[in-house]
Parts: structure tokens; C-alpha cells; sequence
């Protein structure tokens, strides 16, 4: 069985046409370092001034994003405010990224590394199913399954095909309603919004995560959007009564557990035990608790290879995923410079036939 692991590098080299070498590409996916640029995402910014008093923290083409925002978070607990400030980084990503995605996928016309690769997957699949596992909380993935004519309408569909899709970090398109909450029905959204992210540590759910297309609005949302269900509204869009809150995780360096439904968790361990092959791309292999699953539950895997950056980069990885424990036959490094030369190039299919 194959599984492939996405991160942010794989959204961010998503388009042969737009390399991230040329520079361009306006609505190109971010990188963890750039999440917060306020020369680029300001007017996000603006519409959730209470995280206003991290975001200088997490700027820089130096800083390291997942480490200051843990720090903030290991502070919560002692200063409530840093809850709140959360709270609408959450919401900050889930506009942003919401705005981003659809911008990024009308740019490129919809032609992506995530559809070749899936449709080089589909030539060689046989009967066995395969896992694809993100970090990403963009819907890229969805809208390239949905060119294999997987409709994924409901957040059980994520893990009940030959396709598993498995967002760990959550996605901009998954939401919880708020439990002991009603809105202000007097107030705009923007305003019902700002009462929630000032609930902080009060914050309440009673509801596993559901699709946003799932979830009916009280009122027609904002703007009309694309007729596919993995599509995402910014909620600060939506009018909702309970109102619902972002499913996505702060990206800190030491997560405590992963932000995703249960049953999907329970699903990718039932299925780690019979991978074989593992395709990872654009991963820094950074997270330790999807690291000690895969030691834990993997342990008939022959291949796995790593395609980043560079080759190098790949060599690094593929060492840090060997020395976490987890056990393979052979650990690989792409040659190429990123997900758009591992595919042009031919490397991510020489792998899936090999």
C-alpha cells in the first residue's frame, strides 16, 4: 500500500508554470515563515486586530514561526488574553488561507503537481487502496481528488474510498459550532466573530469537526461560490447561530494532539500497518507524534522517498525519519529541486513504478 505525506513546501512548489524560483505567482501558498507577512496579508490582519500583538513576533524571512507562537501558547494558561489572541490567529489563517487557496488555484487555471501525481498514482493503483496524508490546511488535495471524480461532500468521505485523505492540522474548510453560545443576532458578522475570539479560554465545542458545505447558514452567505463542497468560506463570511470556529491547529513546533476528527485518526492506524511505500514531499518531517506513529504502527515498509528542496535537504529529511525510529528497506532522496521538477523530471513516477 501506498502512502504519501504532504507539507507546506508541496502547496508551495504546486504549479510547473509558477516555480517558486521565478518568483512569481502572486497568490502562491505560503511557507511557515511568511504565514503573517503584513506587507502581503495585512488586510487579514486587519480584520482580527486582536492577535495584532503577536504578529510582529512572527515576521522575517529569519524567524521561526512555530517556535515563537509555542511559546505563546505554553503562556495561555497563565495570561488568559494569549487565548484570545489564538483564537483569532485561527480565525486570521482560516480567512487568509480561504482567500489564498481560491486565488492561487484561479492564477494557475486549476493545473496542479497534486493532480499529475494523483493521476500517475491512479495508472499503477491496482485493487489496494491509498493514504494521503497533509499538513496542509489548504483544500488542494480535495480539488485534486475531485478530478478522479471523488466527491468528498462530507467529512466521513475523507477516509471511506480507495483514496484516504488525513489533515492532521485540520482545514480551512472544516469547522465546530460553538456550544453555550448564541450570537447577537443585532451585530454584523465581524462583530459576532470578535465576541467569540473574546470567550478565549471559555471557548466550548460539544461537536466533532464538520465540512463547512456541511453546515447550513442561518443566513446566505456573503458572496456566491463555487457549486464544490471541499470549497471554503471564510466564516467571518458565514452567519451562523451558534457560531462555528476554525478546525486547524497553531502551528507550533510540539504539538500535544492532532486536530482532525477521531475517526480519521482511528482509520490512519488501522491503515499504517500495511503501507509499503511512502511518497513525502514538501515535509519536514517535523512532527513528532505523526513520527512516533509511524515507529509505532509501520513495520513492513520497503521503500520510502523524500523529495524537498533539493537533494540534500531530501538526505536530511529521510535521516531525521530514519533516527525517530521509523524502520524501512531503503530510504531514497529525490534529486530534484522540489515538486514541480520531481514531476517534470520524472522521479515521483519512476517511483510509483518502481
Amino acid at each position: 500500500m501506498l502512502m504519501v505525506v504532504f507539507g507546506a513546501g508541496a502547496s508551495y512548489d504546486s504549479s510547473t508554470t509558477l516555480l517558486p524560483i521565478n518568483s512569481l505567482g502572486g497568490s502562491r501558498p505560503p511557507l511557515a515563515n511568511t504565514l503573517f507577512d503584513s506587507q502581503r496579508f495585512g488586510p487579514y490582519i486587519d480584520k482580527f486586530p486582536r492577535c495584532r500583538p503577536l504578529i510582529s513576533y512572527l515576521q522575517g524571512p529569519d524567524v521561526n514561526v512555530e517556535g515563537e507562537l509555542e511559546k505563546w501558547q505554553n503562556k495561555a494558561n497563565d495570561k488568559p488574553e494569549r487565548f484570545s489572541q489564538l483564537a483569532a490567529i485561527r480565525y486570521y489563517l482560516q480567512d487568509m488561507l480561504s482567500a489564498c487557496t481560491f486565488s492561487w488555484l484561479q492564477e494557475i487555471h486549476g493545473v496542479t503537481n497534486y493532480k499529475t501525481l494523483l493521476h500517475e498514482i491512479e495508472d499503477e493503483r491496482k485493487d489496494e487502496k491509498v493514504c494521503l496524508v497533509t499538513f496542509n490546511y489548504d483544500y488542494l488535495l480535495e480539488d485534486a481528488l475531485s478530478t478522479l471524480k471523488i466527491r468528498l461532500a462530507a467529512i466521513r468521505d475523507y477516509v471511506s474510498g480507495d483514496y484516504l485523505l488525513v489533515k492532521l492540522h485540520g482545514s480551512i474548510n472544516w469547522a465546530r459550532k460553538l456550544a453555550d453560545f448564541q450570537a447577537d443576532t443585532s451585530k454584523n458578522q465581524e462583530q459576532i466573530v470578535s465576541d467569540v475570539i473574546d470567550l478565549g479560554h471559555k471557548l466550548f465545542f460539544n461537536t466533532e469537526p464538520q465540512m463547512i458545505s456541511e453546515i447550513t447558514a442561518t443566513v446566505p452567505t456573503l458572496k456566491r461560490v463555487p457549486d464544490q463542497p471541499y470549497f471554503s468560506v471564510p466564516l467571518i463570511e458565514r452567519r451562523d447561530n451558534p457560531p462555528l470556529f476554525p478546525v486547524l491547529s497553531i502551528p507550533v513546533e510540539h504539538k500535544s494532539r492532532f486536530e482532525c476528527p477521531s475517526e480519521h485518526v482511528r482509520v490512519l492506524e488501522e491503515t499504517l500497518p500495511q503501507v509499503t511505500r511512502v511518497l513525502v514531499i514538501g515535509w519536514k518531517a517535523g512532527d513528532e507524534l505523526f513520527l512516533d506513529l509511524l515507529t509505532k504502527k509501520m513495520s513492513k515498509v520497503e521503500r520510502i522517498m523524500v523529495v524537498s528542496s533539493g537533494q540534500s535537504s531530501a538526505t536530511e529529511i529521510a535521516t531525521t525519519i530514519r533516527n525517530a525510529g521509523v524502520k524501512a528497506s531503503q530510504y531514497l532522496s529525490a534529486k530534484a529541486n522540489g515538486f514541480s521538477k520531481a514531476i517534470t523530471l520524472g522521479e515521483t513516477e519512476g517511483f510509483l513504478k518502481s
